[in-house]
């Protein structure tokens, strides 16, 4: 059965980048918002760190910008990171406004310093519940403000025509809706899920970069993806997240002999970039035959600790961890994607009417590697900009094309082949990477594919499959192309950076003559 709906505009995802340009939206005309899960189920509700943005009397825009750039690992965007800078400060007003409570001492905002900042400027809410407090506030908003939403439900496709994008084709319970809007914006976050080691919630596996790529979008810096030093090394799923903000606050790595390592590796120590902290515990862990190190709590002290991320403290207790003199076991996850859907500065995809907003775009605004707490000020900045794109489509029409579904073969889902992605995804192309592995990588994909193109659409499961092998072989592809190191993308056999030739970065099309194949 099937059902044809026609809304001006179609939000794919409910984190804050698909929720705030939702709210824009909204002023133009019509919003749907698709989410596949539940509306907290994204990674929006899990982040706590916080949000770096330029607050305080002793920062400046340019400081800010020069530390992005600094971790970026050369290849930010300059525009894209201007823009989020300057922008900032004027979308967390709103979020103000709104009625998010940022964490304060007296009348003055308490900031927080994480990895490659020269300073404190991370706003937290809630002590390490910054992403909840963010998504209560949003969700409320779109229900005061009367946007429409349907939860349970997950876009397969786009519908395009002569590379313009006319709608989306969604499922709930079996059913098949068919829904024609004047323009997409597809916020529907990252790739954790293609590892098997990730903080990420189920919700991250790379579906809106997956069915925007076989519509014929650009996607860009599918290599880079960012892994955080630390994960609570405990069998948990998806993988607890000790905040960066806790070494921020003054906590230490230590090694399974109690000394402390990172003061060899880096002048910032335990607050340099995000990948150089990870790739030294990953080699640490390799050549020390170890499962873990150990993030040191006492010199925050632990009274101040349980105050501060009653969240992490929560979840400590539950395992039951002794805190007093806690020495918290660590080691890096999949995190964070870098790369993804490829926009311009006002969030516009490749394809006319498409958009994209938050983890699953691309601007270049992150470079090699994202400074951390950068990503929810990204999401804001960017989805309040595709927002705005609304206006210019106030005068248009909703228009109805006829399009043809691709066939269904006799493919079965198979669970096995999930499990089998998450684990070479973590193998050959994880933290380390090296030629041989990679093209191992992409033989295994492409016989995937063949294998499994023609699953029915109509089945959750299939899709998501569909997408895990489209962008693990994406993600193989441009990390074996890519012949150097550069921030989070480590080449064993290309351990260097080369500026010569990869100063740049990498972008494809399903129209490109190595991947036609994939039609």
């Amino acid at each position: 059965m099937t059902d044809i709906l026609k809304y001006d505009y179609i939000v794919i995802g409910s984190g804050i980048a698909g929720i705030r340009a939702a709210i824009e939206l909204k002023k133009y005309g019509s919003v749907l918002i698709l989410t596949k899960s539940k509306l907290y189920e994204g990674s929006t509700f899990h982040a706590q760190g916080g949000v770096a943005v330029v607050i305080s009397s002793l920062d400046k825009p340019k400081f800010h910008f020069a530390d992005t750039i600094n971790a970026g690992a050369g290849i930010c965007q300059p525009d894209a990171v201007w823009r989020m800078v300057e922008e900032g400060p004027k979308r967390i007003e709103e979020l103000i406004d709104w009625g998010v409570s940022f964490d304060t001492k007296g009348k003055q905002f308490k900031l927080t310093k994480e990895g490659a900042h020269r300073l404190s400027r991370v706003l937290h809410a809630g002590g390490d519940a910054t992403g909840a407090n963010i998504e209560n506030v949003l969700v409320n908003k779109i229900k005061n403000e009367n946007i429409d939403y349907m939860e349970e439900t997950y876009v397969s496709k786009l519908i395009t025509q002569d590379n313009e994008v006319y709608g989306a084709i969604a499922y709930r319970d079996k059913k098949r809706f068919v829904i024609f809007s004047k323009a997409v914006v597809v916020a529907s976050g990252g790739i954790g899920q293609l590892y098997d080691v990730t903080t990420n919630p189920p919700v991250s596996t790379g579906d809106g970069i997956y069915f925007s790529f076989l519509a014929g979008a650009n996607v860009m810096d599918m290599e880079f993806i960012q892994f955080h030093p630390t994960s609570l090394a405990m069998d948990t799923y998806p993988k607890f997240l000790i905040s960066e903000a806790v070494r921020g606050e003054g906590a230490i790595l230590l090694d399974e002999n109690g000394n402390r390592f990172m003061e060899d590796i880096h002048p910032l120590k335990e607050l340099a970039s995000r990948d150089i902290v990870a790739r030294a515990i990953f080699n640490h862990m390799n050549s020390h035959h170890v499962k873990n190190v150990w993030l040191d709590i006492s010199p925050i002290g632990f009274d101040k600790f349980e105050k501060r991320f009653p969240t992490i403290y929560k979840k400590l207790m539950e395992l039951n961890l002794c805190l007093k003199g806690c020495k918290i076991p660590v080691s890096p996850a999949a995190h964070y994607f870098m790369g993804g859907i490829n926009i311009d500065i006002k969030g516009r995809a490749s394809l006319k009417n498409l958009f994209a907003a938050g983890e699953v775009s691309c601007s270049g605004l992150h470079g090699g590697n994202r400074l951390a707490s950068n990503s929810l000020l990204e999401s804001l900045v960017f989805a309040k900009l595709v927002g705005d794109s609304g206006k210019f489509y106030e005068n248009t029409s909703i228009r109805e094309i006829n399009f043809i579904d691709e066939p269904i073969s006799s493919a079965v889902y198979d669970e096995s082949i999930v499990k089998e992605i998450k684990v070479i995804m973590e193998r050959n192309a994880g933290i380390i990477r090296k030629e041989s592995d990679l093209k191992k990588n992409i033989v295994f994909f492409k016989d995937l594919w063949s294998s499994y193109r023609g699953l029915s659409d109509d089945n959750e499961k299939n899709v998501i499959l569909k997408s895990m092998i489209i962008n693990g072989l994406l993600i193989s592809q441009f990390a074996l192309n890519r012949k150097e190191s550069r921030g989070a993308h480590f080449r064993s056999d290309f351990p260097f950076l080369n500026d010569i030739k990869w100063k740049i970065h990498q972008k494809y099309s399903i129209y490109d003559e190595d991947l036609k194949w994939i039609k």
